[in-house]
């Protein structure tokens, strides 16, 4: 996949100071991602809102990685007689971007769980 240009995008001197292997690794999280969520083995490069929802998971990923990966922080834990935790809320693994796309690509059909 070619090195998207973002010359019109807000996020343009983030993308831009990223090393190159760097980039080069966001857009190939950044197709996994997306072509899980769609449920299909690669992107079709000639269909523009799955070119535009792997670019925005790309820069997402860029700037987010560290953060998305954190552990989760427990919220409350109950030990009775067998035990349950439950977590705070992680940060969001697709960027909201990508889900539009993703949906107009969908034709509204809700992905994912929730």
């Amino acid at each position: 996949m070619s090195d998207p240009d973002f010359t019109k995008h807000l996020k343009y001197a983030v993308w831009t100071a990223l090393a190159s292997d760097r980039k080069a690794a966001a857009l190939e999280m950044a197709v996994n991602d997306i072509c899980c969520q769609l449920g299909i083995d690669a992107i079709d490069e000639t269909r523009t809102n799955q070119l535009n929802a792997v670019y925005e998971q790309a820069v997402y990923l860029a700037e987010n990685f560290d953060k998305i990966n954190q552990p989760q922080a427990v919220a409350a834990e109950s030990i009775a007689d067998a035990g349950s935790r439950s977590y705070k809320g992680s940060a969001r693994t697709i960027a909201p971007r990508a889900k539009m796309f993703l949906n107009r690509e969908t034709g509204g059909i809700r992905i994912g769980r929730g």
